[in-house]
């Protein structure tokens, strides 16, 4: 009896073996299968650069179907689903395109994050400490492009006269009109540089704004500024720290698309006048 029983025991653990070896084999052939499947992801065929909108992507990258078990988390599968958004790290060739590396472009301004193209790596670097009013009310960010308005105060007479009491020859702009009408001090302001890129943003805050029992003691409360780095060729960087130093400075927003157009430079010589103002 007891040899009947354990041979009804190996046949039962023979038939158990065998079917958890066949359920095993299954498995294998499921997850080989599995790991055959492909699907389409979107993957970068050279460097795209920071800031890029997907919509510019164009033949740097390419839509491959690769097998599910090499898909990284996150893959880009459709380009269409991420229009809108812009690359906030430089690609490399063969990389897979991850959703968590695109942002809105107004994400991509809020940190601040844009790469300095070839093209401007050898130009100087000059660094203005302006108030918020003279720079876009502080919505400036890297990687836009601004215009540079530099205005000055000139003292005429600084040297006005010759000895025998005649005055000296009508000082005149760049066109031929007259820069004295009268008075002696004469207010420019003029559109000097075009499209200057701006490669870092920095805010900075003075003092707390002083308390009334303190009024006597400043002549002047807190002021919020913005630090602003340009990049310019030598020439224009000169020119800038000149009016920096000598006068204001404005800066405008002017995209690539902004026309380049010749203004006048807006001179004022009795600013007490308001048809001077308005002229």
């Amino acid at each position: 009896m007891r040899r009947v029983i354990a041979a009804l025991a190996g046949v039962i653990l023979a038939v158990v073996g065998a079917l958890l070896v066949i359920n095993y084999a299954n498995n294998a052939d499921e997850r080989a299968a599995a790991d055959l499947e492909t699907g389409p992801v979107v993957v970068a065929l050279e460097e795209i650069p920071v800031g890029t909108p997907v919509t510019e992507f164009g033949d740097r990258v390419e839509v491959r179907q690769i097998p599910r078990s090499a898909v990284v988390e996150g893959a880009v599968r459709d380009l269409q689903d991420v229009q809108n958004l812009v690359i906030t790290t430089a690609t490399v060739p063969g990389e897979q395109l991850t959703r968590s590396r695109l942002v809105t472009p107004e994400e991509l301004r809020a940190r601040g994050e844009t790469e300095l193209p070839e093209e401007l790596t050898d130009h100087h670097q000059v660094t203005l400490l302006l108030n918020k009013a003279n720079a876009l009310g502080g919505n400036i960010a890297p990687g836009d492009t601004v215009g540079v308005f530099m205005s000055f105060e000139i003292d005429t007479e600084a040297d006005g006269g010759a000895d025998d009491g005649t005055a000296n020859e009508e000082a005149t702009d760049e066109a031929g009109r007259p820069l004295v009408a009268g008075g002696n001090q004469v207010n420019v302001t003029d559109l000097t540089l075009h499209k200057i890129p701006v490669v870092r943003v920095e805010g900075a805050f003075v003092a707390d704004p002083v308390t009334a029992g303190d009024a006597g003691n400043s002549e002047q409360g807190a002021e919020d500024q913005v630090f602003v780095t340009l990049a310019l060729e030598p020439e224009p960087a000169a020119r800038l720290v000149f009016a920096a130093e000598w006068g204001s400075v404005y800066l405008s927003y002017e995209p690539e698309g902004a026309p380049e157009d010749e203004v006048p430079s807006i001179v004022v010589t009795l600013p007490e006048r308001g048809e001077d103002v308005l002229q």
